[in-house]
């Protein structure tokens, strides 16, 4: 059983903090079963909260949908795939067992773009309650096709905007396997605009070319910038259409990866941490629709090389 740990944070900027200090939790309040009828799928919402942030989690697959100071009310997270009739993507959901589109035929058999983590129904393994300082709950899904578990463990301190992720994965069949998980986060406005700023401590990284090639205007990328047709392209902000896909690894020999999202402009910070060792890649994708501007972002446990080889996102 393979277990990978996370954490997720949010931060006003220090010098603007402003948050209005709250007594307790609501207990009464924490699960939430809403009727909420979105591409004909009913979703089913746990709630969990402090004196700080609210956390929703999405049960019909999983996903973590809203993530929102108290005093300030602006998701980062609150984008959702149109009305479909397949699975929605959402906010922060887990690509599991696979990443990526299947083929013509894998399709056919039922499978779906991203694995079938967020197709399912998880189930709720223990409500949120407090413990050792912590608001704690776990779920669970169960991959039918794929033949895998996913079993989720997320705690919310009492007093501060922050929450970690356990995950634990399990091989149901009677033989070995590999699989491929993502933490594909996508975010969008009003959190994101064109003066949004990526950070995160990876050391390169290369082009991503949507139609195979290989062909690299420049083969390896260094954050933060880069030079492309004679201009100097920051990875900071998504000003230029290039690089519309981006793929940057960290360095292994560091403890810790990260990444962060800040809006300077509504003084909020949006950031992750986990063991590099367990996902060693961030990537970015940017989609872009008339005015409308979101971007993903993505850590995976894959190595780049073998990307670039397959020339296939994360295969």
């Amino acid at each position: 059983m393979q277990k990978i740990f996370f954490g997720l944070f949010f931060l006003i900027i220090p010098l603007l903090f402003a948050c209005q200090q709250k007594k307790g939790i609501n207990q009464s309040d924490q699960l939430l079963n809403k009727s909420i009828q979105k591409d004909s799928v009913t979703d089913s919402i746990v709630k969990m909260e402090n004196s700080k942030v609210v956390l929703l989690i999405n049960l019909n697959g999983g996903a973590y949908s809203d993530f929102h100071l108290k005093d300030l009310p602006i998701n980062p997270i609150n984008w959702r795939q149109k009305k479909s009739l397949k699975p929605s993507f959402m906010g922060h959901f887990v690509c599991f067992d696979r990443w990526g589109p299947p083929t013509d035929a894998e399709e056919a058999n039922g499978f779906y773009h991203h694995g079938e983590a967020y197709t399912e129904v998880w189930r709720l393994l223990s409500e949120p309650q407090t413990q050792d300082g912590m608001t704690v709950c776990s779920m669970m899904c169960t991959l039918p096709m794929g033949g895998m578990q996913l079993t989720r463990t997320i705690e919310l301190s009492e007093t501060e905007p922050i929450f970690f992720i356990k995950e634990e994965m399990k091989n149901l069949n009677k033989y070995g396997r590999m699989f491929n998980i993502v933490q594909h986060v996508t975010i969008g406005p009003p959190f994101l605009d064109t003066t949004t700023l990526f950070d995160n401590n990876t050391v390169k990284g290369f082009a991503g070319k949507e139609d195979g090639s290989l062909n690299q205007e420049e083969i390896v990328l260094k954050w933060p910038e880069a030079t492309h047709d004679g201009e100097k392209i920051s990875f900071r902000q998504f000003q230029n259409k290039w690089p519309r896909i981006s793929h940057f690894i960290y360095d292994q020999n560091e403890e810790f990866a990260w990444v962060t999202a800040c809006n300077a402009e509504q003084k909020l910070l949006l950031g992750y941490i986990w063991k590099t060792e367990d996902y060693i890649g961030v990537h970015s994708i940017e989609l872009r629709n008339s005015s409308l501007i979101i971007r993903g972002i993505k850590t995976s446990s894959h190595d780049i090389v073998d990307q670039l080889i397959f020339t296939i996102i994360f295969n």
